[in-house]
């Protein structure tokens, strides 16, 4: 299974060599040259070969959502299936929108993964096979220290897996409940790990946008550093802008509850909601019901707390901006003298 990340770095080498006796043959004389020309139809012809001899073993089943994970589609090992792990407890350690999340040994290194189990017949009812594609396909692009790593995934008749990395102190928002808050130091630190974590999302061509971080989608590895994680509502920045409204309540972005289209930024309001929540313990934004919240957010009507930080206080005003275009971006957030 770890073999996902290996055969990538392997191809890269295997260019890099070709390229080194490219060079090197290219000082030689025509006889070398006519030879080298000969090396190459034999090349080819075994690289052929060697295509026609991959061979895919995936699971037999009736109604296939996912794609292939990239090792089962290069044929460099088979398709896992339940067999392959021990449950590391009896119980779920988390529940997600289409079923549960538990923990697990894979058999074969004694490495302890999460898997996150879908159930098939939920996503179809819900329609979210091509979303459920989507999350798959984005996390096997992202390799980040910062974001929680998608090593493979598997599926049966019943369900999808997703063989995850495990964070072992779990949710940052079981800590945020517990302690209440956190102070300057301790929230400064995550945001800059979640800052990278996102520079990195938005960098990619097209960007991605995460359009749900929020504490509960944030986790905490052993050593206590972020694991930006759930990419269930992420998706490619569109030239036109997106128009999907999907989030958290107390999180979403004026733009996003106007349905008047969204990018990035929507990204960046959420770290403003994100650094108030974790030094007050709640939200910025409130209400009696859903639409008061909703209404409150587009007034940007702020309660603030007496004893706020100032400099928090001015780096918050500058992101919590109606207006995405007003916004600053992640380096000014990162320079910020907060």
């Amino acid at each position: 299974m770890e073999k996902l990340y290996s055969y990538l770095s392997g191809t890269s080498q295997n260019i890099l060599n070709n390229t080194k006796n490219a060079q090197q043959l290219g000082s030689s004389n025509n006889s070398q040259k006519d030879n080298m020309a000969s090396n190459q139809t034999k090349a080819n012809l075994n690289q052929n070969n060697l295509n026609n001899e991959i061979k895919i073993i995936k699971n037999k089943i009736k109604n296939r959502l996912l794609m292939l994970s990239p090792t089962v589609r290069q044929g460099l090992e088979r398709e896992c299936c339940k067999e392959d792990f021990f449950s590391e407890g009896d119980k779920a350690i988390g529940k997600g929108a289409f079923g549960q999340v538990w923990k697990v040994r894979y058999k074969k290194t004694d490495k302890i993964y999460v898997i996150k189990v879908m159930n098939k017949q939920n996503i179809i009812e819900q329609r979210m096979s091509e979303h459920i594609n989507l999350e798959v396909e984005i996390l096997y692009k992202i390799n980040h220290p910062h974001i929680v790593k998608l090593y493979n995934h598997y599926e049966d008749d019943d369900n999808i897996y997703l063989i995850m990395q495990y964070a072992a102190k779990g949710q940052l928002y079981t800590h945020l409940k517990k302690q209440g808050r956190f102070d300057q130091r301790t929230t400064a630190q995550y945001m800059r790990e979640l800052l990278s974590a996102i520079k990195h999302l938005h960098s990619f061509n097209p960007p991605i946008i995460h359009r749900d971080i929020k504490p509960e989608n944030i986790l905490l590895d052993e050593s206590g550093r972020i694991k930006l994680a759930d990419f269930g509502w992420s998706n490619y920045e569109e030239n036109n802008k997106r128009t999907t409204y999907c989030g958290t309540p107390e999180y979403l972005a004026p733009e996003m509850i106007k349905k008047e289209g969204h990018d990035t930024m929507v990204d960046i309001w959420d770290i403003g909601v994100l650094i108030f929540e974790l030094l007050t313990g709640k939200p910025p934004f409130s209400g009696s019901n859903q639409n008061e919240l909703l209404s409150n957010i587009k007034k940007n009507k702020i309660v603030w707390p007496d004893d706020f930080p100032p400099l928090a206080k001015n780096l918050i005003f500058r992101i919590l901006k109606l207006n995405p275009k007003e916004r600053i971006g992640l380096d000014e957030i990162l320079s910020h003298a907060w």
